[in-house]
């Protein structure tokens, strides 16, 4: 794909990102949403969907599917930034080597506030996403 390409893409999947014509969020409503985590894939190079809401120790579990490049779902500094805390929270890896389906353990949040995810090697693509927790 041409840098070009890229960018056009990145662009429009930042339309999205910023609540696109539907305002797509996924938020959790369900009495028991603390019990299941949302699923979060890593499809080629974007995370589907990028943003979630949800109460205090709500969860997050990234799924890649036959990868065709290595990733990670790595904490992130601020949206859209591909900067990383010295020690991310999480950072979690899929390999293109292994061409399976791989689901990490499921990152809960515990306290209230907006949290960052990105791909390490992808983030420059727009590969990054956000989590806002309430309070409960």
């Amino acid at each position: 794909m041409a840098t070009a390409d890229l960018f056009g893409l990145s662009q429009a999947l930042d339309g999205f990102r910023n609540g696109g014509p539907t305002q797509i969020n996924q938020v959790c409503q369900a009495s028991d949403c603390n019990s299941a985590p949302f699923s979060v894939l890593v499809v080629d190079y974007v995370f589907l969907p990028p943003y979630y809401s949800m109460p205090t120790n709500g969860g997050l579990a990234f799924t890649a599917t036959n990868n065709d490049d290595d990733h990670t779902a790595t904490q992130g500094s601020a949206y859209g930034s591909c900067d990383a805390p010295s020690t991310p929270a999480f950072d979690f890896p899929f390999s293109a080597a292994s061409n399976t389906t791989m689901t990490t353990s499921k990152k809960v949040f515990s306290k209230a506030g907006s949290y960052y995810f990105k791909c390490s090697y992808h983030c420059g693509f727009g590969m990054y996403g956000q989590v806002d927790v309430a309070k409960s």
